[in-house]
C-alpha cells in the first residue's frame, strides 16, 4: 500500500496542492473522491 500512497502523493496531491485554488474544481472532487481527508 505504501507505494500507492507515494505514488498518488508525489504524482497528483502535492501538485494539487501547489496550484492552490487555480485548480479546476473537477480536479478537486477527483482528489476528494480519492483521498476523503481533503476539505471542500
Amino acid at each position: 500500500m505504501l507505494p500507492e500512497v507515494e505514488a498518488f502523493t508525489i504524482n497528483e496531491l502535492i501538485p494539487a496542492i501547489a496550484k492552490g485554488h487555480t485548480l479546476e474544481e473537477a480536479k478537486k472532487k477527483n482528489l476528494q473522491l480519492r483521498w476523503h481527508v481533503i476539505p471542500v
